[in-house]
């Protein structure tokens, strides 16, 4: 794991907001340079379970996430953050998992499922949904299947998110 990512986790442990920022602003300065082995270590960062991470702070991870999609190839990308979410999955389903939000490991996947489909074009819906795809547990799929319905249906009224969504789901395969 990157020292970044390691000092990113101290500031969410110790509830030091000015240290995780200074690290959020040197990744959007480009002082912190973000790669595709970032993606994963970025997701299980989003559910670390402290009493002081923000939500802000969440939403920033879930964006510099999407950043560090984007630094290389978009498919090799979206292929890590498929097991990003695989990692977000298997860690929600534990028993011993918590968080103090309160929110579930399916709100989380829901959170970069919505980013993406908003960030992305079309044509990129495809390779995630390939990617979805590539996983080995039917049951981690069915269940982006299922979050993705649900934000789709919570998103209506916007017409190029359901263009894309519907995209997404066609290409995941059970």
């Amino acid at each position: 794991m990157k020292e970044f990512i390691q000092r990113m986790y101290q500031a969410i442990q110790e509830g030091n907001v000015e240290l995780f920022d200074d690290i959020e602003d040197g990744v959007k300065r480009g002082d912190i340079e973000l790669s595709t082995e970032d993606i994963v270590p970025l997701c299980k960062l989003i559910i670390t379970d402290s009493e002081y991470i923000e939500y802000s702070q969440i939403i920033e991870i879930a964006r510099m996430t999407l950043w560090a999609v984007e630094k290389k190839d978009i498919k090799e990308g979206l292929e890590e953050l498929v097991k990003g979410l695989e990692e977000i999955y298997n860690e929600g389903k534990k028993d011993t998992w918590k968080n103090w939000y309160g929110s579930s490991y399916e709100e989380f996947i829901d959170r970069y499922i919505g980013m993406t489909i908003l960030r992305y074009k079309e044509e990129d819906m495809v390779l995630f949904g390939k990617s979805i795809s590539k996983s080995r547990s039917t049951d981690f799929k069915s269940v982006m299947l299922k979050i993705l319905k649900r934000t789709m249906a919570r998103e209506e009224e916007k017409e190029g998110y359901i263009i894309k969504g519907k995209i997404l789901v066609d290409n995941i395969k059970l």
